[in-house]
């Protein structure tokens, strides 16, 4: 079947452009702070062919097309009679404003993966496409996701403006009609933003015609406000998991989907109204978040290749000293998720540049120091960053310990020997630089050949994830960090994320669902209906919108606040993966934290699991799975139920 087609990466790298370029602020154009890859304005298709009889092919274009046959260009035309036999055909396509997409129809020649693809290079390679592209009138660089109508809550017209309540945080475009003169509207995920001078968003129009996309809850309209209004938004992927238990849980989890949906577009977004743009710390938990949630590998790939962005590298992956190691977690999470091996070998290659170039900037210690010119981010959080971070250099050890068992995968042998013991000396390094035995804790920075003696929780949290902290470590970590009131708390759920998991790791279910219920069921009880990106319970009143100096900054839709979709699926359903795609898989689930019933996928399916009273059942619908309760395996069938009583 056709479908169009194109260079790889060329899809994500235009659209990531579009992205990329679109931020406002207060009426300024922001443009991503870091590199924005770009697409190939010309490229040239090819395959050969041996037809037992002549065939008539129709072409359709995004850009200006060329074809070739053996070598000779002729004239354009919309239809071409290939004679039969063999035969070479090239066709070019070139563009100066958007994609380089090629759709053929014919009765053996088609538009398919079969066709190779290169940039005038003489670098063939495997041509690219989507099943978001199997429209021949919708060009692959016009893509937008369908939309359907968002009803307001309200909508007032009151002294002189009028006030519109979606009733919940929404991803809008407002289509108008019956303009009669100029109108202003400033958009709000807080009512109060909306009369601010520091509104984030504000559009001014003069007539009839259609809105970009904006994130708000409310809108406040000025001027010619008798106007006739349609919103729009997006429909959200289908979600494929689904959680029932007490009504706090549930709007819990409920909200945490919603927040991941309308952050899901054609990449992971940090966030529908600030920037929109992939960050790849955030991708990397919404990869866990979806793969238990919406489980989408085709957002999974895209989100991957437009932040690792071209070759050769110089500068890390959004500018950002360690979301490059987010990057290769990233890929690594990718293969347990999805078992996508022919991904992982083409792109490889990028894999291995990316991590060279850690490589070549070690200090005499091997650790990655600051970089001129790179931000250092960590975290939303007070923490001594002058020198060669522990953070960094944690993230960089699971960098290396992916990139070995990737180059395993990929049959290089030798990149994995390298890999695995430049991990193994780094993690030494790690251990007795940064492990402060009176402390009981891994301290934050190392400088001038000393280690500061400043706690922070991030690299502690790492420490146990990775396999950095023996057991002894972890324990003490347990008592002197995480249970220790003295240290700064995390705000953010970016890296509530970690701090989460490593409580359920260590046996702390039961805790990490109570600090949940705390943490989220704070932002609910404030009135929030999508997942904020930052969340202070000591902030009171409009302190918590504000952030960046900025009074309504704040992000109250954030994709990397949807924790609570893996967390119910892995940990309190207890199903993970046990082989690379879903193959095999454990299901383990929590039995002292009341009534559940979680929907979970696996892969392109799904296990039930539902706890009532003394009784569990689960159900999945593929074979592979094993239910573990206490020390006894039972393995699981496809369609059919398994019951115990406990």
């Amino acid at each position: 079947m056709a479908t169009w087609i194109w260079k790889y990466r060329d899809f994500e790298f235009y659209h990531g452009m579009q992205y990329m370029l679109a931020r406002e602020d207060r009426g300024n154009f922001v443009p991503a702070f870091y590199k924005i890859p770009r697409h190939s304005a010309s490229v040239r298709f090819s395959k050969r062919v041996d037809l037992a009889e002549a065939e008539e092919i129709t072409l359709t274009s995004e850009g200006e097309c060329a074809l070739e046959l053996d070598w000779i260009r002729l004239a354009y035309a919309e239809r071409y009679l290939i004679p039969a036999g063999q035969h070479q055909i090239r066709i070019s396509v070139g563009n100066a404003t958007g994609m380089c997409a090629l759709w053929i129809d014919g009765k053996t020649i088609e538009s398919d993966e079969s066709w190779s693809v290169e940039a005038y290079d003489n670098d063939f390679a495997p041509v690219a496409s989507s099943p978001l592209c199997n429209d021949r009138n919708q060009k692959p660089g016009d893509f937008r996701f369908p939309e359907e109508v968002c009803i307001p809550a309200s909508d007032v017209t009151k002294n002189g403006e009028r006030i519109i309540d979606f009733g919940r945080e929404t991803f809008v475009r407002l289509h108008v009609t019956g303009v009669t003169g100029e109108v202003c509207v400033f958009y709000g995920e807080c009512l109060e933003e909306t009369y601010s001078d520091r509104c984030v968003i504000i559009d001014r129009f003069h007539g009839d015609g259609e809105l970009p996309l904006r994130a708000c809850r409310y809108l406040r309209f000025t001027g010619a406000t008798d106007f006739n209004l349609q919103a729009t938004m997006p429909i959200l992927p289908p979600l494929r998991a689904s959680f029932d238990g007490d009504a706090q849980m549930n709007k819990i989890y409920e909200t945490s989907a919603y927040t991941l949906g309308l952050c899901s577009r054609l990449f992971y977004l940090d966030g529908i109204k600030r920037d929109r743009w992939p960050w790849a710390g955030d991708a990397y938990i919404t990869m866990h978040m979806d793969a238990y949630g919406y489980a989408d590998p085709d957002i999974m790939r895209r989100t991957m290749l437009v932040l690792r962005g071209e070759s050769p590298v110089r500068q890390p992956v959004n500018n950002i000293l360690e979301y490059s190691f987010y990057w290769h977690m990233m890929l690594g999470a990718y293969y347990t998720y999805t078992g996508d091996a022919d991904f992982i070998r083409r792109n490889y290659e990028n894999a291995r540049s990316l991590i060279e170039y850690y490589i070549e900037k070690r200090d005499q210690y091997g650790f990655v120091p600051p970089i001129p010119g790179v931000w250092l981010f960590v975290d939303w959080h007070p923490m001594d960053k002058n020198g060669d971070v522990c953070v960094v250099q944690m993230l960089f050890y699971r960098s290396l310990t992916v990139m070995a068992e990737l180059a395993t995968l990929c049959e290089r042998q030798a990149d994995a020997a390298r890999y695995r013991q430049m991990a193994e000396e780094l993690a030494a390094a790690i251990n007795a630089t940064y492990w402060r035995e009176e402390l009981g804790a891994y301290v934050s920075v190392f400088r001038n050949g000393e280690a500061v003696s400043e706690v922070r929780r991030h690299q502690n949290y790492l420490a146990i994830l990775f396999g950095l902290a023996d057991e002894g470590r972890t324990q003490r970590i347990m008592e002197t960090v995480l249970h220790n009131p003295q240290i700064p708390p995390i705000t953010t759920p970016f890296y509530k994320f970690f701090e989460y998991d490593v409580l359920c790791r260590c046996g702390f279910v039961a805790e990490a669902f109570a600090e949940m219920r705390r943490y989220y069921g704070g932002m609910l009880a404030l009135g929030a209906t999508a997942i904020w990106e930052d969340f202070n319970e000591r902030e009171e009143g409009l302190a918590h919108y504000a952030m960046y100096g900025e009074p309504f900054d704040r992000s109250l839709c954030h994709a990397w606040g949807a924790g609570p979709l893996y967390f119910t699926g892995r940990y309190l359903a207890g199903v993970q993966p046990a082989a690379p795609g879903w193959q095999q898989f454990t299901v383990a689930p929590c039995l002292d934290l009341g009534d559940f019933s979680a929907t979970v996928p696996v892969g392109t399916g799904s296990v039930t699991v539902t706890l009532s009273g003394n009784q569990l059942t689960v159900l999945a619908d593929r074979d592979g799975g094993c239910l573990t309760v206490g020390d006894a395996c039972h393995p699981l069938s496809a369609g059919q139920a398994l019951s115990l009583t406990i």
